[in-house]
């Protein structure tokens, strides 16, 4: 039997906040609809619990498509 506090086990609190940009270069009227798409996001996590467990998290996404 383990003796101690349990909340080791316990899944953490998480946090964060997620935020972006897009931009399209082209012809994006209702009859043509060829154009270019580059968007950029980012998030950004905070990861704790009451067992001193703190761990933060970034990710960044790039893409770029062609709608034709």
């Amino acid at each position: 039997m383990v003796s101690g506090d349990s909340t080791i086990w316990s899944w953490p609190d998480v946090t964060g906040i997620t935020f972006g940009a897009g931009v399209a270069f082209g012809d994006v009227s209702e009859e043509g609809k060829d154009y270019f798409q580059f968007d950029l996001s980012q998030e950004l996590r905070s990861l704790e619990n009451s067992d001193d467990y703190d761990e933060s998290a970034s990710l960044t996404t790039l893409s770029l498509s062609w709608h034709f």
